[in-house]
């Protein structure tokens, strides 16, 4: 047994490996104590940052309470700054203090300004030191054993090692305030070791790993009134060992540069050490982190270890699992050996366990009543610290309590598990380190403590049993960071981060074998697109936080859905699914478009659908009880409504409030109709009955539907069946079913004429009995079904819309009036200033050599109509100017000659369902495509510009330098963009009226802009892994990153994080630039491996700015089209920074989410010449 009592503790977050966004920094005030002063001079309030990229989370300022730092404050002379000295400043070296909890500094001493008038530069520096001793050459060093604590500060010697400085020039009084954003001027290291081949399942984990970095000087001069280090004269090369968090290893050093061919790092696993060097020298530069990352692989039989360099990057200073990232604490370590009781061990060190606030625990807890004993004895406790503990024989979940059989598997009792109830209730715990071997945490282990900060759970965890997090009885749920669920997940029992205020990107294993119900229920700050692991069978109700998005795809194996979140847009149900469980999508408002069930499901559950936003619904042929309310309050669902004819029971408001829907079919087996089943369902005007036999009808069935303006239509030999039923007779007509209609039903055209085909059904013989003058049917009489044609006349331009029949008799057939039994072939014919297949002028250029660059946009789905009243030209119009209302496209107008072509469709809207077609002039679907996206044809798009419209801009001279922009009729998000080597592109994209940054302008200058013209990478993130390393078929990987780089696309993006390589390496330290552009760890789909050279731009989530080397490829882009020379000079003179207009397509207030994801460009090869040839 041990005990230690340290002056300091900093609680330990464990690093996640994804990319973060940039540091989201406190705007706060802070004041020290009011205190009189002469003059009327105001006291100088204080606000400290630490500027870095957080990784891990992005909640505060980057200080921890207890952190001290040293300021100094120069007064303006004159006008002029004056140099920092030692002494006889305004303020020579006074200590601040954070306290945490009020978020506050408070100095030594309170500071005022000089006068009211009078500028200032302040200097602030950290650690803190109370005998500094000189302000141009302060000797610092770093710790040479960066993993162990120093001395009894409580600290490791890797936050030891670290310096911060800052200074802020020319603060006036006004401010009241003096903001110190502090930047880290030592270098920082970090190695990751990834898993390679020739390892035993869990034999990695396991193993013993360290990481030195070699041949650095420890000793350090700095500068502090410029904020420079470099190494210490005489100072000798040394190894550090670096501090490990998981498979990551930091270490800081002096900025310094390595000579080439020396040993930079060695690696020992398992007691086998391998080293690396480089054949050019290493520069360590100030203020960043030089990140390595190599593959470990087990050589066999021998058991060799082969080391590979994978990933090599410079990028800005992230936070790491230590500096400043806790609460200054004292703490007690309590060590227990295998056998030995918790409570003796501490009874022996005469301590009063009531007084441990916070508590290191080591060694090996074997018995089961450990953790009672820190429940019932420790109710003050704040803070354990998990890391060194093993654990033995400890129960996971609630057996005995009757919680049902073991979950998958998993033993009543097992090894390096935190047990079931193990802190419940210790209301006070605020901080918890996780054991380094932890493979479960047991049911309610943590439920109604008061845990702070972000849950970033070990790699080797398996298992997190039911309501672990639950706040029972806590009042403010404090998890409001991050949450990392490693990748050995495979088991999250029931409500076990139920109501959590965990933020940012939620991502679930892919390794995933059980998702408790309710696990993430009302997590309504955690964000992200849905995606469901492989493995699971059964997706529970509120398993999913509500506000994940996506066009989600069920994976095979899938047998019961019962919820996924509040927020998708699209749901595919394959093969398989047997059951919709109660509830599932109920209010879920987002969920739009047409929906098909696959013909395993033999059960919707009640309400299952209700308050949804679903247009066309095609219900499965297993299907026997529509449930109550199951798609209630779908004021979205329009058309026609197919019972299929394993339905025999509608019950209870089974479609109540469907008031768009205009009608129904009821099928042949249907027996009962229950209450209010198709209440106030207004725009009903046709009911098709196929049972002979009258369904029992609820006297509301249909209530709020007009009785007496629509025929309910049954088989010929039921029709006075159905006139005496109870429930029916009250429809005022009943007619018998005769099969007698066309398909199409109608036809809509320009001026110009054309030739139709019609399918004609009928029952027997028929003839043409009407018809107008300017439409001519092919047949005049016909046997059954027949196929035929329909001449369309021209129609002249200024003579108005015209609209005529051609109508059918059939031969010898009354109806039960004695009425002729006839059905319409319906035609109108809009007079509209443009003909079909011609092009009009939007935009011409006035600058550039070569008469402009051609931009045609051209829409799918857009029938006669549409075009008539105007729809489709406002919808070009808002495309162009959101095309236009981003830079540089913005500044750079003028090169561009915008034309739109009119192509017609047949029908009105694309297809959004592979199972709904419709007539459209390119055939876009919705579902039909790879991985259930969108199925496009963009030879026929760029075959129609080129061949079809009449005098198009667009021709086979200028194609490879053209942009067409395909709009598609519909308001569901989705797009995608065809790049032709040659240079062409055509961007297809719908009318999104989702929110922002979802929306139309979203797409078009993601889609038309980003990819069309700029042939610029998507740099939005899927995955965590390496893209090197990167095992799935879902998204490009190096070899795609390449092939478009060789064309010269891709410019965005960069698989070096090495200065040397990247694209945009003379943006970095470029004064117009250097506060954005920088090396950024994550993009192309993956996290690690790959780079980009701002935080964000519209290839990350549709925001209105691309980056600056974007801008800078579009204008050199510009500029070579346009037979003119491109100036970089020019370029920055020109370039603006300015973010495009925020768009709103609805009242959503967008909170930096994760939005959605278009699939990624369609790369062919040659020009669209090449197909259209073959065509």
């Amino acid at each position: 047994m041990e005990y230690s009592n340290f002056r300091r503790y900093r609680l330990l977050a464990l690093l996640s490996v994804m990319m973060g966004a940039a540091a989201c920094l406190s705007e706060e005030e802070f004041r020290s104590e009011t205190e009189a002063v002469g003059d009327g001079a105001d006291e100088i309030m204080l606000n400290a940052e630490i500027s870095q990229q957080y990784v891990t989370r992005a909640n505060d300022n980057g200080f921890a309470g207890g952190d001290k730092i040293g300021v100094f404050v120069v007064n303006y002379k004159d006008g002029k700054p004056q140099d920092l000295a030692l002494t006889g400043n305004h303020a020579d070296n006074v200590k601040f203090t954070y306290n945490d909890k009020d978020g506050k500094w408070t100095g030594a001493s309170p500071l005022y300004w000089a006068d009211k008038t009078t500028p200032v530069d302040a200097y602030g520096y950290h650690p803190f030191d109370e005998e500094l001793s000189s302000v141009t050459a302060y000797p610092f060093s770093v710790h040479r054993n960066q993993s162990a604590t120093v001395g009894n500060t409580g600290i490791t010697g890797y936050e030891a090692s670290d310096f911060l400085w800052c200074k802020s020039e020319g603060v006036l009084p006004s401010s009241r305030q003096i903001t110190l954003r502090h930047n880290h001027i030592m270098a920082g290291v970090q190695v990751t070791l990834v898993k390679g081949f020739g390892f035993e399942d869990g034999e990695w984990e396991t193993m013993e790993k360290q990481v030195m970095v070699e041949n650095t000087k420890l000793d350090a001069v700095i500068d502090i009134t410029e904020g420079e280090v470099s190494p210490a004269a005489g100072s000798y090369a040394r190894s550090i060992i670096s501090m490990a968090s998981g498979s990551d290893f930091r270490a800081i050093v002096v900025p310094q540069t390595i000579p080439a061919r020396e040993t930079l790092i060695s690696v020992t696993v398992d007691g086998r050490s391998s080293i690396y060097r480089m054949a050019t020298e290493m520069t360590y530069h100030p203020g960043r982190l030089h990140k390595f990352t190599f593959e470990v692989a087990k050589l066999l039989p021998v058991g060799d270890y082969k080391l590979t360099l994978i990933d090599e990057a410079v990028l800005p200073w992230q936070n790491d699992p230590v500096s400043h990232n806790g609460v200054a604490k004292e703490y007690i370590t309590v060590h227990v050996d295998e056998g030995e009781y918790i409570g003796d061990v501490i009874s022996s060190m005469g301590i009063d366990p009531k007084e441990i606030i916070n508590l290191k625990l080591t060694g090996t807890l074997s018995r089961h009543d450990h953790f009672r004993y820190i429940r019932e004895r420790m109710p003050y406790l704040e803070a354990v610290n998990l890391k060194e503990l093993r654990t033995k024989d400890q129960r996971s979940y609630h057996w005995e309590g009757g919680w049902g059989d073991p979950p998958y598997g998993q033993p009543l009792s097992a090894d390096d598990y935190i047990p079931q109830d193990a802190f419940k209730n210790m209301r006070y715990l605020s901080y918890v380190v996780w054991p380094d071997h932890l493979v479960g945490i047991g049911d309610t282990a943590f439920a109604g403590c008061n845990l702070r900060g972000s849950l970033i759970f070990p790699e080797g965890l398996k298992h997190i049993g039911g309501c672990v997090f639950a706040a029972y009885n806590t009042q403010i749920n404090a998890l409001t960071g991050e949450i990392y669920l490693p990748s050995t997940l495979e088991y999250i029992g029931d409500e076990a981060f139920n109501s959590c205020h965990l933020t940012g990107e939620f991502i679930l294993p892919s390794g995933l074998i059980y998702f408790g119900g309710r696990s993430f229920e009302s997590c309504k700050f955690l964000t992200g697109q849905v995606h469901i692991p492989e493995k699971l069978d059964i997706l529970n109700r509120g398993a999913f936080p509500d506000n994940l998005t996506g066009d989600v795809r069920i994976p095979q194996g899938i047998k019961i859905v019962n919820g996924i979140s509040k927020k998708i847009s699209s749901v595919y149900f394959p093969e398989g699914v047997e059951e919709i469980g109660r509830e599932a999508f109920w209010g879920v408002a987002t969920l739009k478009g047409d929906l098909s069930f696959p013909s395993t499901i033999k059960k919707i559950g009640e309400t299952a659908f209700a308050g949804t936003s679903l247009s066309h619904i095609k219900l499965p042929e297993k299907l026997d009880i529509i449930e109550p309310n199951a798609f209630s309050w779908n004021e979205c669902l329009i058309d026609t409504l197919i019972i299929p004819s394993s339905v025999t029971k509608i019950k209870h408001r089974g479609f109540y409030n469907c008031n768009k829907l205009t009608a129904i079919v009821l099928s042949e087996n249907l027996q009962t109709i229950e209450s209010e089943a198709f209440a106030d369902c207004r725009s009903l005007d046709y009911i098709r009955c196929l049972s002979v036999e009258p369904p029992k009808l609820d006297g509301s069935a249909f209530n709020g539907v007009e009785k007496n303006n629509f025929t309910v239509v049954v088989p010929p030999e039921a029709v006075e069946a159905y006139k005496n039923a109870d429930g029916w007779k009250e429809f005022k007509r009943i007619s018998g079913y005769r099969n007698f209609v066309c398909r199409p039903m109608q036809a809509g055209l320009l001026n110009k004429g054309d030739v139709r085909t019609v399918v004609l059904n009928a029952d027997g013989d028929w003839t043409v009995t009407e018809t107008p003058s300017w439409a001519r049917p092919s047949v005049t009489e016909g046997y059954k079904k027949t196929q035929f044609t329909v001449e369309i006349d021209d129609l002249p331009h200024g003579e108005g819309v015209r609209s005529g029949s051609i109508v059918f008799t059939l031969t010898g057939k009354t109806d039960e009036d004695g009425n002729p039994v006839t059905c319409t072939y319906d035609i109108t014919q809009y007079d509209y200033e443009h003909d079909e297949d011609t092009e009009a002028v939007l935009q011409s250029a006035t600058k550039g050599r070569n008469g402009g660059i051609n931009i045609t946009f051209v829409g799918d789905g857009y029938s006669a109509k549409d075009i008539y009243e105007g729809s489709y030209l406002a919808d070009v119009e808002e495309g162009m100017e959101y095309f236009f209302g981003v830079e540089p496209y913005k500044t750079y107008r003028d090169y561009f000659n915008v034309n739109i072509a009119f192509a017609l469709s047949y029908e009105s809207g694309v297809c959004s369902n592979v199972n709904i077609w419709r007539e459209t002039k390119f055939n876009t679907t919705y579902g039909a495509g790879d991985g259930g996206r969108l199925l496009v044809y963009p030879e026929d798009i760029m075959g129609y510009v080129l061949g079809d419209v009449e005098n198009s801009a667009i021709n086979n001279d200028n194609v490879n330098q053209s942009l067409v922009i395909c709009l598609l009729n519909s308001d569901v998000y989705e797009g995608v963009t065809a790049m032709y080597s040659s240079g062409a592109a055509v961007a297809m994209l719908p009318h999104s009226r989702y929110d922002y940054p979802n929306d139309f302008r979203g797409l078009i200058q993601h889609e038309a802009c980003g990819h069309g013209f700029g042939k610029l990478a998507d740099e939005y993130v899927y995955h965590r892994e390496y893209i090197q390393k990167c095992p799935c078929t879902c998204c490009g990987h190096v070899d795609d990153v390449l092939a478009n780089k060789s064309l010269g696309w891709y410019r965005n993006i960069s698989l070096s994080g090495k200065y040397s390589d990247i694209e945009w390496r003379h943006l970095i330290f470029h004064e117009n630039y250097d506060d954005i552009v920088d090396i950024y760890e994550g993009s192309y789909f993956h996290a690690r491996g790959i780079y980009r050279s701002e935080v964000n731009s519209c290839m990350n989530n549709n925001v209105p700015y691309l980056s600056t080397i974007s801008r800078q490829a579009i204008v050199e882009r510009i500029k070579d089209y346009a037979g003119e020379t491109f100036s970089f000079d020019d370029f920055v003179a020109d370039d603006s920074r300015e973010y495009g207009e925020i768009t709103r397509a609805g009242s959503y207030e967008w909170n930096g989410g994760v939005v959605l994801h278009s699939p990624a460009p369609i790369v062919l090869d040659g020009s669209p010449l090449d197909y259209i040839k073959t065509k």
